[in-house]
């Protein structure tokens, strides 16, 4: 199958939100306007204060907490190690110590209906450097008007900021 590049609509202007510090156990953007495409959540210096894992999530309404096929590969400079762990909470990302920060973008582009498909590539240093590929996607109940972060367990966040794109 062929498709015409002359057929396809063009997508609208990138709109980029206000950047938020990270504080308490989760940070959230609400009032996405329908039509959205693709959404980035970008991440500068996400800190929480043990080793709790960060989570993105996506929401119709409120935020979907099960349902995801989700993937990340941990990638260290030392030995080097590389392991994998996955989920269907969110789009998990391990935060490694409670001296981690971590930075870098998660994207999710809408394939069709309500599904999504999120893409994120985020690194940092704590005792060695690191990065985390993340995949998978999510099929939400209605259309996506929402996007946090958050801890999978009772850490809080106690540095960095998060912003997010869409278009």
């Amino acid at each position: 199958m062929s498709i015409s590049l002359s057929s396809l609509v063009s997508s609208s202007q990138l709109t980029l939100g206000t950047a938020v510090s990270l504080s308490g156990t989760a940070v959230g953007f609400t009032g996405i306007p329908a039509g959205v495409k693709e959404i980035q959540m970008i991440l500068q210096g996400a800190s929480v204060t043990g080793t709790d894992d960060l989570i993105i999530q996506l929401g119709s309404g409120s935020y979907t907490t099960t349902g995801y096929n989700s993937y990340t590969i941990a990638l260290q400079n030392t030995s080097p190690t590389v392991s994998g762990v996955t989920s269907t909470t969110g789009f998990n990302i391990p935060s490694g110590s409670a001296t981690s920060s971590i930075y870098g973008i998660a994207k999710f582009v809408n394939i069709t209906g309500n599904i999504w498909v999120g893409s994120i590539s985020v690194g940092g240093i704590y005792t060695t450097q690191f990065s985390f590929l993340v995949n998978g996607s999510i099929s939400l109940s209605g259309v996506l008007d929402r996007i946090r972060i958050t801890v999978s367990g009772s850490n809080t966040f106690d540095a960095g900021a998060v912003n997010i794109s869409y278009q």
